[in-house]
């Protein structure tokens, strides 16, 4: 009597698909220039949970713009991300003295936190929402000049909800470029 298994129980075969892991990368790179110095990030790579976190933390506080900071490890040309956390958001236009150093606190308390559980807690940028790509103005362009004079490599990330409603591209990776920095620097 020859041994029979049952359908599907025979060799796996090599021409059936697997499930991979994806990262998703966003290029930072012109398109017209290809040539890169050494030294310029090229790519941003985000973890699926920090798309995640995000977008989470976007759709509790909708419709109001959210800012968060996010963590992670800068390798060769490649800025990993790898985890985020949103800031303290005020209700009023006009904070006190008193909320900022709470914000401050509240940084300081989860980076700590994050630190003794062993979760990448290098600081790599920040991330703003938006709806309908209306996010740039001297605030963001402020805040993303003290992030790169800080920490040159890192990034602004922005996720826009509505586009990601009817199916476009929601998040992209933005820096102020070389020569905006420089001009910077000689005011």
């Amino acid at each position: 009597m020859s041994e029979s298994k049952g359908k599907g129980w025979g060799k796996r075969r090599d021409d059936a698909g697997e499930e991979k892991i994806h990262q998703y990368r966003h290029s930072l790179e012109s398109g017209y220039n290809a040539e890169q110095s050494e030294g310029d990030l090229v790519s941003v790579e985000m973890d699926a949970l920090v798309f995640l976190q995000i977008m989470k933390h976007c759709r509790q506080h909708a419709p109001q713009p959210v800012t968060g900071q996010l963590l992670g490890m800068d390798v060769g040309s490649v800025l990993q991300l790898t985890h985020s956390f949103g800031y303290v958001q005020k209700g009023a236009e006009t904070e006190t003295t008193a909320q900022m150093d709470e914000g401050v606190q509240f940084q300081m308390d989860t980076l700590r936190k994050l630190r003794e559980v062993n979760v990448d807690s290098n600081t790599v940028g920040w991330y703003q929402t938006t709806h309908l790509g209306q996010f740039i103005n001297k605030d963001v362009i402020h805040s993303q000049h003290g992030f790169q004079t800080e920490i040159p490599r890192s990034v602004l990330v922005v996720y826009d909800s509505l586009q990601a409603a009817i199916g476009k591209p929601s998040f992209k990776a933005l820096q102020l470029t070389k020569e905006f920095m420089e001009m910077q620097l000689g005011r």
